[in-house]
């Protein structure tokens, strides 16, 4: 079992803990704590998707040449979701 598969299971288990703590509790508490868990959950999901093994960083230097570029870096959007889902969690 690889770290991807690990993450994308803990990921998904989060989701549907954090979707059964929002749907089946009456306490308005409990059912606000359960979205960020769900949030949680998802975000791993996403940074899971995005992990292309034995890719790179999306930095182009010297380490990374343009012509060869899109086939040696990972795709940035996933992660640049991930970023901005945390910081307006964090508002």
């Amino acid at each position: 079992m690889t770290l991807l598969n690990i993450t994308m299971g803990t990921g998904f288990i989060l989701i549907l803990i954090g979707l059964y703590g929002a749907m089946t509790n009456k306490d308005i508490l409990r059912m606000i704590v359960g979205f960020p868990i769900a949030g949680t959950g998802t975000n791993l999901v996403l940074i899971a998707v995005g992990y292309l093994p034995g890719r790179t960083a999306p930095i182009l230097d010297a380490a990374v040449p343009v012509e060869t570029a899109a086939a040696m870096i990972v795709d940035p959007v996933p992660q640049a979701l991930v970023l901005t889902a945390i910081v307006i969690g964090l508002g």
